[in-house]
């Protein structure tokens, strides 16, 4: 979202909450505030797959989302005949109707050769549209492939034109280490007017991996890596929140759990991982701040399995007070698995949430599992807020943060609801 947006609206919420004179009618003021939103799921909508026919025949994979606008969303992803494939290429689509439909299917990023493009991750920083993937040189995964590096492009409309891409060659790494860093799948903080995500990485014929923060600098064109957390078993693709001086990551590990850490020291030294209360099979979590001390995560919400997503709000960073939780059963995959979800919080009062939805169609060769994606939207509003006894807009905080989040009236979320088919 936009700084400029933001600002407008929240110095409107701070002119119109001026004018209740004392302390208790400001508390009252609040109250009403809160009770306009709810996180009771209620779905808005769940278009049909965002890739669509033909692309469906082909393994469509890692997508992430971003509103640009009033019930405009844009989404990026990567895709081909089978992931790893030297045919991968990152494509866009858009929607104007809060996900019930996407159109203007765009390829961002497509090879020659050998050459692919995967894993990209769209975000805005200073008012600009970024977007952040691998460009890989040779089949198979990023460790395996005969060359991988990240790059990055941006926008100044939203994602309709892009820069000529750059690369990432980040200082920092270990001397004599030929590494291969994977591009984030959670969005950056901003540490010392930088930006900063929390990256996996592994040495070149080497499979333990490794976490650390990827520092950016895009006004100097400079980057580098800092901290190395490595344990006696997998830790990747790590999710990272900011508290003033402490940062929060949490991380995919093959424990059964989203595991959790933290750093007093930007990123230097990490705490021992430790399991949260949150169960988890081997796969991604998607793990963003929408306001003070309130935690929006989606996860596969099972130890072993990924037949479905689960959402939830929790209280603490280490992920201990899960005050709301809602399990997606219609998102269950009979024929598969879905994973790989991605998050954001738009129109005041709505969570989208984007992911690939697998078939098994066979095996391999290698007698690995044969995969089919789709990418898939589903929507949801927060209403009726009294299924929690125990919240009062007491902590304006919260009740400033959604107003904060806020990019249009009210009646836009009203509207949105309005579009509901019922078809899921």
């Amino acid at each position: 979202m936009k700084n400029t947006q933001l600002l407008k609206h929240f110095n409107q919420f701070l002119d119109f909450y001026s004018l209740f004179g004392t302390r208790r009618y400001r508390l009252l003021f609040l109250l009403l505030v809160a009770s306009l939103f709810s996180v009771k799921a209620q779905v808005l909508v769940q278009g049909p797959d965002v890739t669509g026919s033909p692309d469906s025949i082909f393994d469509n994979h890692v997508s992430s989302i971003i509103s640009t606008g009033a019930d405009s969303l844009l989404i990026a992803w990567f895709g081909g005949e089978l992931e790893g494939d030297t045919d991968n290429v990152i494509y866009t689509k858009r929607s104007f109707d809060g996900g019930l439909t996407w159109v203007n299917r765009d390829t961002l990023f497509e090879g020659f050769g050998d050459t692919l493009y995967r894993d990209p991750h769209l975000f805005y920083w200073r008012d600009t549209l970024y977007i952040i993937y691998n460009r890989q040189v040779g089949e198979g995964g990023i460790s395996r492939a005969l060359d991988s590096r990240l790059e990055y492009s941006f926008s100044l409309d939203d994602g309709y034109t892009w820069s000529a891409p750059s690369a990432i060659n980040p200082g920092g790494i270990p001397a004599g280490k030929n590494i291969r860093i994977v591009a984030p799948f959670n969005d950056p903080v901003e540490i010392n007017n930088k930006v900063v995500f929390g990256v996996h990485w592994r040495e070149v014929g080497n499979s333990s991996p490794h976490v650390s923060l990827l520092y950016l600098d895009f006004s100097a064109d400079t980057s580098y890596l800092v901290g190395d957390l490595n344990v006696s078993y997998k830790i990747v693709e790590p999710a990272l929140l900011k508290e003033n001086g402490v940062l929060h990551l949490y991380l995919r590990n093959d424990q059964q759990y989203i595991q959790y850490s933290k750093s007093l020291d930007f990123g230097l030294s990490w705490s021992n991982p430790i399991n949260t209360k949150l169960v988890c099979s081997y796969s991604l979590s998607s793990v963003k701040e929408i306001a003070a001390d309130s935690i929006l995560v989606v996860w596969n919400n099972h130890r072993v399995s990924r037949d479905y997503l689960s959402v939830g709000l929790c209280r603490s960073y280490d992920l201990s007070d899960l005050y709301w939780k809602r399990d997606i059963d219609y998102m269950k995959s009979s024929r598969g698995q879905v994973s790989y979800p991605a998050s954001l919080i738009y129109n005041w009062d709505s969570i989208g949430v984007s992911y690939t939805d697998r078939i098994h169609i066979g095996l391999k060769p290698n007698g690995k599992l044969d995969l089919r994606g789709s990418i898939k939207y589903l929507g949801i509003r927060l209403s009726d807020r009294n299924d929690l006894a125990d919240f009062t807009a007491a902590n304006d905080t919260i009740a400033r943060s959604f107003l904060i989040n806020r990019i249009e009236p009210l009646d836009s979320a009203i509207r949105l609801a309005s579009l509901n088919s019922g078809s899921f």
